[in-house]
């Protein structure tokens, strides 16, 4: 029977211990060897559909034991690479999710590791708070809280804020599982901003920040701001909160003040011409207040206008620029002569008026020629006997002349003496009609 009564109050006070911290998760581990056949991939598939993935640990190693893929007491480990630590990051808030890793160099153990090993938990969707939504609660030592929609992308013009108090100065710790929103210069867009009592410089967070990034408080009470603007969403964030003592937190948009006591409705009335400073401005007139974010949302969308409009500009005048250029060289070419393959250069022209310059003209075709008639045939026939006949006569009468001269040197040389000129009007009429016929004979051949 006091074995019974143990086991039922050991029961209790583990239930107890379960209430008080307010949430419970189960833990797996998974690990891949890269000498194992098929592609290695860590599945993490081991929470249900009304849970989600927190990544607490991963890292690779070269175990001491060969064919050994889990993690153990004296292995040589190292940080996952960046590629496998961003797609581990994707899986966080989603219930089911497979990892292609691969094999890297161990700068610290030299040499390449052997497995992969990764611890996450299941967390229940049910025991995240949204930050956005009415909060107060009382006694809490730990939970989960996360931006509007996680996983999904957060809505656009949010700013809700979470307070965390601590009794008796309480130690609190803020873990961010994931957090992914949109960066910005200074991060004036979408930021996270955390607080502490009595603290003048607050932290403020955009972008992506590192898996299990820790903020300890040094204060009893802390602040956690989310705000966002109308031009980009992202993931949004998950954070975890743990105090070392009981907490009051309490949630909602930034200007909601949670509130058990009904505030006095004011009776007083202000004339027109008297007007008073209201410090309580109504949320849909503060809705209608410019903030910064929308400032800078339009400073940017004017100089996206200004920087297109300059690139067009100067676009358009490089255009103009080449068709100029491409035009010149066109007239230089046409007042260039043509290419002496000598010289291996062009001929310059002699100057004149380009935009007269007229293409050169063709000759004409050579003429054909007339076929010839039988009379044309007939006198052509006449011509060149007549032509040939001449050309007989002249031969003929070169020969005689020379053999006269020879005559006339022969009879000299015998006499001794010059013979005088003829008075007969044509010598070769002296010679006998047989000289005659030999001579024109002659000539013939």
């Amino acid at each position: 029977m006091a074995e019974v009564l143990k086991t039922m109050l050991t029961f209790l006070m583990l239930c107890m211990a379960g209430i008080a911290s307010g949430h419970s998760y189960h833990e797996y581990q998974v690990s891949r060897c890269f000498n194992s056949y098929g592609v290695p991939k860590i599945d993490l598939n081991k929470c249900e559909p009304t849970e989600m993935i927190a990544i607490v640990s991963a890292l690779q190693g070269i175990s001491r034991h060969p064919g050994v893929c889990d993690y153990g007491e004296g292995d040589c480990t190292d940080m996952v690479t960046t590629d496998t630590d961003t797609k581990l990051q994707d899986c966080v808030g989603q219930n089911s999710c497979s990892v292609i890793v691969s094999v890297s160099w161990m700068q610290w153990c030299s040499a390449y590791s052997t497995y992969n090993y990764v611890k996450y938990a299941c967390v229940t969707k049910s025991e995240t708070h949204d930050i956005c939504m009415h909060q107060i609660s009382m006694g809490k030592q730990s939970g989960f809280m996360s931006s509007p929609n996680y996983p999904n992308t957060y809505g656009a013009n949010i700013d809700c804020t979470c307070k965390i108090t601590s009794k008796n100065r309480g130690k609190i710790i803020l873990t961010f599982s994931d957090a992914s929103l949109e960066w910005s210069k200074n991060c004036k867009k979408d930021y996270m901003q955390i607080t502490e009592h009595n603290m003048t410089t607050p932290i403020i967070r955009c972008g992506n920040l590192p898996r299990n990034f820790n903020y300890t408080a040094t204060r009893s009470s802390v602040s956690l701001r989310f705000v966002s603007d109308g031009w980009k969403e992202g993931k949004g964030f998950w954070m975890n909160y743990n105090v070392s003592t009981a907490a009051k937190i309490s949630c909602g948009p930034t200007f909601f003040e949670p509130s058990t006591t009904v505030k006095p409705i004011p009776t007083e009335v202000h004339l027109v011409s008297d007007p008073q400073p209201d410090d309580n401005l109504d949320e849909p007139e503060k809705a209608h207040q410019p903030t910064a974010g929308d400032m800078d949302k339009d400073t940017s969308l004017i100089g996206i206008i200004i920087a297109s409009s300059i690139s067009a500009i100067l676009l358009v005048g490089c255009l103009i620029l080449l068709v100029r250029f491409k035009r010149k060289r066109h007239k230089q070419k046409l007042s260039m002569g043509p290419v002496d393959p000598n010289f291996q250069h062009r001929v310059r022209r002699p100057n004149r008026d380009t935009t007269l310059a007229r293409p050169p003209v063709r000759p004409p075709p050579p003429p054909q020629p007339v076929p010839l008639t039988p009379e044309l045939q007939l006198a052509a026939s006449n011509n060149t006997n007549k032509r040939n006949c001449n050309i007989r006569k002249s031969y003929r009468d070169t020969a005689i002349n020379r053999n006269r001269n020879t005559e006339r040197e022969e009879y000299e040389h015998r006499t001794g003496s010059e013979v005088q000129q003829l008075a007969v009007p044509d010598y070769h009429q002296t010679l006998s009609q047989q000289e005659v016929i030999k001579i024109t004979h002659t000539v013939d051949l």
